[in-house]
């Protein structure tokens, strides 16, 4: 989901495909820079969706009207993987604690297992920031 899925989407709200390319590739590789099992606060309600996607949000803002073209890419990835992650991982990342106790019966990692309704409401939060973010920057999609 952080890769394909959020291209697509990306794609869709306006992003050229190399952005979404881009910001899809910055999402991803948020498990690598902040792993859950040690920088937990970024995956998981409350902080991934009050803290960290808000603050990724603002910097992507600012790196966008500075003419920060990396950057913008960069933190607009990441805001959207905390806000991806807060909705997947359950409040207070109870869904991987329920998992790894064994009284879940997927991976909340998993996105073919995810119950639909779960993947609807992290596919909203999804486009709901994309929209938020050319909203406040006044990004126009791209010309075809």
């Amino acid at each position: 989901m952080h890769l394909r899925l959020t291209m697509g989407w990306a794609t869709e709200a306006g992003l050229t495909p190399e952005e979404a390319q881009s910001v899809a590739t910055a999402d991803v590789l948020v498990d690598e820079l902040w792993p859950g099992h040690r920088k937990w606060w970024h995956h998981f309600n409350p902080p991934a969706s009050l803290l960290f996607a808000p603050l990724e949000m603002a910097r992507a803002v600012r790196a966008y009207r500075a003419g920060e073209r990396v950057a913008w890419l960069t933190h607009l990835g990441r805001s959207l993987h905390s806000r991806q992650d807060a909705v997947g991982h359950g409040r207070l990342g109870l869904n991987h604690l329920a998992w790894n106790a064994g009284l879940l019966g997927r991976d909340p990692d998993e996105w073919e297992l995810m119950p639909a309704s779960v993947q609807d409401r992290i596919e909203r939060a999804t486009r709901r920031a994309l929209a938020r973010f050319l909203r406040s920057t006044g990004k126009a999609a791209p010309t075809t």
